[in-house]
């Protein structure tokens, strides 16, 4: 089963935290199997605070060896280990920002872990990354490609290539 992660960082060295939060996911991944990286964008944020800087984000794929809920808490520990606060503004400046996009066709609605990500088809900084590396990936509930469901967002200049 194949599963995606979304990364971002808007703060510090931004594509150092991208880097170092993919050779910490990549000791997730089975060691047999396909591990996929995006290229990396530099995206305005969204819903953040005034001032927050442009973020720079990525995306993965991987066959986890964790259930979903334990590669969610994994993740969240890579997260504080890189500097990220645990308590923080809603959506504020943070080192690093790691988020399960989807995890096969698993679907769950949880106070601890929503899947696939309830907003990751209609956030652009997480289209792009994806369509780099699994463009024909269908997420659980729809039936257009990642391809496809970046074609059909609104055109906006929130996005560019690193």
């Amino acid at each position: 089963m194949r599963a995606a992660i979304a990364i971002g960082s808007n703060l510090g060295e931004r594509e150092n935290h991208i880097r170092s939060a993919i050779t910490g996911i990549r000791k997730l991944s089975a060691p047999d199997q396909p591990f996929l990286v995006s290229r990396f964008y530099v995206t305005t944020p969204v819903d953040c605070p005034i001032g927050s800087g442009d973020f720079v984000n990525a995306a993965v794929e991987l066959t986890p060896l964790l259930t979903p809920i334990d590669l969610m808490r994994t993740l969240k520990a890579i997260e504080a280990v890189m500097g990220r606060p645990d308590i923080r503004a809603i959506n504020g400046p943070r080192p690093i920002d790691l988020d399960i996009i989807y995890y096969g066709d698993f679907e769950t609605i949880d106070p601890e872990l929503t899947l696939p990500h309830p907003k990751a088809l209609i956030r652009r900084f997480v289209l792009a990354p994806l369509a780099d590396i699994v463009p024909d990936h269908i997420f659980p509930g729809t039936t257009r490609t990642i391809r496809d469901q970046l074609a059909h967002l609104p055109a906006d200049n929130t996005l560019r290539l690193l």
